[in-house]
């Protein structure tokens, strides 16, 4: 079938393209590059440029009832939430997309008008033709929120293109008004329809104010400001490797251009191109490879040739085993559904400049275990530019918990964990994603002669106090396997739980935590300390053993929940050395193992950055 490339997709009968027709005119945001309209990449429309450096309902996809209707449920896709899919997130492709004439993926992206009595509690359809529409709703979210934006995905659609011959918004049932800015089409990724200035729907008028319709036009090319939508997001560095990861509107081709900070002209090596896919939401993660150790980079994002505006800044981590002396921020709890923050709490640990942020859990509250929910979490935080503007130039890992993960406590038994790892490895760029056959979250990546364990105490967790275990039999394996084959200084484990004796969920519900201090004992492991979340407020701890040494554990939760975290004294478990409750709080770790005795400093600030309490100093001679 003839089309358009990109960003016009175009009806045979209706449009009369042909294959290899040159287009009269590229659309605004392209440009005509051997006689195709190419995406700039640059924000279109009247958006000034993004910048990202410094200077439970239903989910059938419509209404059986509504007007029109001509199939059977049966044969009616589902809004995407059908597994994980879970590829390598950094496997390159071999060749661009082919678009197949049936439409398997469909995907809308709408934004709702930014006045106050612009959004709705209603429900809307999008019909492509007579018969086949499409339900907007995502379950657990608020969908059609004044100023923001929703996304909706569909699997298994299997419609003709041919037999698309519009894109029309539908009021399901209520007369509830709703004024949608823009709204934008995708089949299988490829950009086909955008229309933008649309009047409102369900005014309580007659049915010509139940619905609008729309030509196949791409007025608009994208919705969002920009065609990178999300990011980047500077994942996991090594030495000489870095994941970074970008969202874009549609299937595009997305490169990156990496060189030295001291040289930003000078172009040192390109990756990809890769084509995000509406599977992942439209996210990718690149893996650049071949880099220098202890070197500053900036990564240029591309779409098809040309550079956008958007960048990502990051440090390569020394050679593995050579001592540093690096900064480590901390944080969880970020709670993103208090009268829509924006976070600024991430600007003041920006302005610390950490070479490496560590996210424990929580790190939004979703609780759900649908995919479509999830993403809609992730883009919500991802896209508050305090945590945008942190991740762009900060090496970030991630771990999570109970809220992020599927909710309040929750265990392996949760329905809905596969989908949850999806969205988890869609959304993250750490180091990898469990071990061989045994999934999670769980990985290890090492800074020079520092070690960090990205633990998973959700996904394999048994129910507390039942003689389970929090890691799963194969995870713990992992983790004992690493911990004996360890040379570095330290050894740190990230936790979403907390390993000290505590209210709530702790590590000391399961077998697990005996059994690994137990471990650490006879192997004679030296170096370990924990890092944590969850319990709404920060925390400097000894977890006191009899006849080993106290394991310090470093609590940092209170990113944007500490609501009733009220600091309570020491028990026989552990010595407390400083705690910092009811206020937005973080922890930094000043790590230095250049020192004849290597140490970490761990301190807690507020939400304004201000250090509060005492310091706790680990020196590496009392970790043996």
């Amino acid at each position: 079938m003839g089309r358009c490339r990109i960003v016009v997709w175009c009806v045979v009968v209706a449009l009369g393209c042909s294959p290899g027709e040159s287009p009269a005119e590229c659309p605004a945001g392209t440009y005509e590059d051997e006689g195709e309209c190419v995406p700039d990449g640059t924000p279109v429309g009247d958006a000034e440029p993004s910048e990202t450096e410094e200077g439970d309902d239903d989910d059938h996809a419509s209404d059986p009832e509504a007007e029109g209707w001509e199939e059977s449920m049966a044969d009616l896709p589902t809004i995407e939430d059908d597994g994980p899919e879970m590829s390598d997130p950094t496997e390159e492709p071999s060749e661009e997309p082919r678009f197949p004439d049936r439409i398997g993926r469909l995907s809308f992206a709408v934004k709702t008008a930014g006045g106050r009595n612009d959004g709705s509690n209603g429900q809307f359809e999008v019909c492509l033709n007579d018969s086949r529409c499409f339900r907007l709703d995502v379950a657990a979210v608020d969908d059609f929120r004044s100023g923001e934006f929703d996304v909706y995905h569909y699997a298994g659609v299997d419609m003709p293109r041919s037999r698309v011959d519009r894109v029309e918004i539908r009021h399901v049932n209520g007369a509830d008004m709703w004024r949608p800015a823009c709204i934008e089409t995708r089949f299988d990724g490829e950009p086909v329809q955008c229309n933008a200035d649309l009047p409102p729907i369900g005014t309580g008028g007659g049915a010509e104010r139940r619905r609008h319709r729309m030509p196949l036009s791409n007025e608009c090319g994208t919705c969002y400001p920009a065609r990178i939508t999300h990011g980047p997001l500077v994942g996991a560095v090594t030495a000489d490797t870095a994941r970074i990861l970008v969202r874009t509107d549609a299937s595009r081709p997305v490169k990156l251009q990496i060189a030295e900070a001291a040289t930003p002209g000078r172009v040192v090596t390109e990756v990809g191109p890769r084509w995000p896919s509406p599977a992942d939401d439209y996210t990718t993660t690149f893996r650049v490879t071949g880099l220098s150790p202890r070197t500053d980079y900036v990564a240029k994002v591309l779409i098809g040739n040309h550079v956008t505006s958007f960048r990502a800044r990051f440090r390569t981590a020394p050679r593995p085993g050579r001592s540093a002396h690096f900064q480590v921020a901390l944080g969880s709890c970020a709670n993103n559904h208090n009268v829509r923050p924006v976070h600024p709490i991430f600007d003041v640990i920006r302005e610390r400049d950490p070479e490496i942020f560590v996210f424990l859990g929580d790190n939004h509250y979703g609780n759900t275990g649908n995919v479509q929910g999830l993403w809609w979490n992730y883009r919500d935080t991802l896209g508050m530019p305090p945590r945008e503007r942190l991740v762009s130039r900060t090496s970030t890992l991630a771990i999570w918990d109970d809220h992020d993960f599927t909710g309040n406590n929750s265990t392996r038994h949760a329905d809905g964990r596969d989908r949850a790892l999806r969205a988890f490895r869609d959304y993250w760029a750490n180091p990898g994603y469990g071990d061989g056959g045994t999934p999670g979250i769980f990985s290890k990546v090492s800074h020079g002669d520092v070690d960090f364990f990205l633990l998973d105490t959700r996904y394999h967790r048994d129910r507390p106090n039942t003689g389970g275990s929090i890691l799963g039999d194969a995870q713990f394996r992992w983790l004992r396997q690493e911990l004996r084959a360890s040379t570095a200084t330290f050894k740190i484990l990230a936790s979403g739980s907390l390993m000290s004796r505590s209210g709530g969920e702790t590590w000391t519900d399961y077998a697990t935590r005996r059994q690994l201090f137990t471990f650490i004992r006879e192997q004679n492991i030296h170096g370990v300390m924990v890092l944590a979340g969850d319990i709404h407020r920060s925390s400097l701890r000894r977890i006191k053993r009899d006849g080993d040494y106290d394991i310090p554990e470093v609590i940092a939760s209170g990113l944007a929940n500490f609501s009733n975290s009220s600091c309570h004294g020491a028990n026989s478990d552990y010595r407390q050395i400083a705690c910092l409750g009811d206020v937005g709080s973080f922890a930094m770790l000043d790590i230095d193992t250049t020192r004849a005795d290597p140490r970490i400093i761990a301190r807690l600030y507020d939400e304004r950055g201000t250090h509060r309490g005492q310091a706790m100093t680990i020196l590496r001679s009392q970790l043996r």
